[in-house]
């Protein structure tokens, strides 16, 4: 319901991430899991520029989403499709954006809305990144 309802695409892009989760979650129902996969691919291709960084430019905002997409991203690798596969691409993406956000102390840039991030928790996300190696070190 507040997909539908939402006028803020943040609002709305969560919500798909929460549907998502829900279809992961009902293992009777598995053929509703890719269209779900797919709805959420759209909206946030929709809202990423081609380097994988929420057009907010927040730092912050690309922590919550990734922390959200990390643990559907392990949820969904015991399924394999193409749609799952580009959505695993996208959060790739995703993650090396949050990387060249962040100094080589480990912390984010401040700016666009981006205060204090719980260090422990940017951490946690990054070591779940495709990148042996961080670019920013």
């Amino acid at each position: 319901m507040r997909a539908n309802l939402s006028s803020d695409p943040v609002e709305t892009l969560f919500a798909a991430i929460g549907l998502v989760g829900a279809e992961l979650c009902n293992a009777a129902d598995v053929p509703d899991v890719e269209p779900a996969v797919g709805r959420l691919d759209a909206v946030l291709a929709s809202q990423l520029d081609v380097d994988g960084l929420h057009l907010t430019r927040n730092p912050k905002l690309q922590l919550q989403l990734l922390t959200e997409l990390a643990s559907l991203r392990r949820a969904m690798g015991r399924r394999g499709s193409p749609v799952m596969a580009e959505l695993g691409h996208r959060i790739d993406r995703m993650h090396e954006a949050l990387d060249a956000l962040t100094l080589s102390s480990g912390e984010p840039v401040y700016f666009n809305g981006c205060g204090q991030l719980p260090h422990d928790i940017l951490v946690a996300v990054q070591a779940n990144g495709p990148a042996d190696k961080r670019r920013s070190s």
